[in-house]
């Protein structure tokens, strides 16, 4: 007992342990059979994402715009669908922002706030890819119900922001087999049909 007090509970319920650290043991059922099994992984769980087009008013040399960046009532608002959810007139304070930082900050917590997509647990990360110049609007969801799609925008969105009504890649289910049984999924979760 001194010894493995953390153990004492798998003597009066069904436990599980892993042997990676980045695989966790998350339960089971009457079903399941007591012993070691096998996991194998051959697809990871991605998320859903939507790249922006290429904006010469988002050129940057190390995250600081060339010229600020100004949102104004042309490019103020705009309404997003994060893994089927829809969002309400998401509106950023209009202003110069120097850096793609404060603006990718600003358009995150401006999503993020919604609240219908609160309210349903959707969220999103926005960043920078200061290589082409454009915004990656990234769910926090994984699996293949992940999706990001941008339904309205002001009229120089387009041109500024880069963002058009359009929809973005959905994201995947992790694969692999457990004890060589095929595993069904959703998301990074996987559970086998033993």
């Amino acid at each position: 007992v001194d010894g493995n007090f953390n153990d004492i509970a798998g003597l009066f319920a069904a436990q599980g342990r892993t042997s990676d650290s980045l695989v966790s043991y998350i339960g089971s059922t009457d079903k399941t059979q007591p012993g070691g099994y096998a996991l194998s992984v051959s697809q990871l769980a991605a998320q859903g994402y939507l790249n922006g087009a290429a904006s010469a008013a988002l050129a940057d040399t190390a995250g600081t715009f060339t010229a600020p960046f100004t949102v104004d009532a042309n490019n103020d608002s705009f309404a997003i669908k994060l893994d089927g959810v829809q969002s309400g007139t998401v509106t950023l304070a209009q202003g110069s922002y120097t850096t793609a930082a404060a603006l990718t900050a600003e358009i995150q917590s401006k999503i993020n706030g919604d609240s219908a997509l609160a309210a349903a647990g959707a969220g999103a990360a926005v960043t920078f890819d200061s290589t082409n110049d454009r915004l990656v609007i990234t769910s926090t969801r994984y699996g293949s119900a992940s999706l990001v799609e941008v339904t309205s925008v002001d009229s120089a969105s387009a041109a500024t922001l880069g963002l058009s009504a359009a929809s973005g890649t959905a994201g995947v289910d992790a694969a692999g087999t457990i004890d060589g049984v095929a595993a069904t999924g959703s998301g990074r979760t996987r559970c086998s049909t033993r």
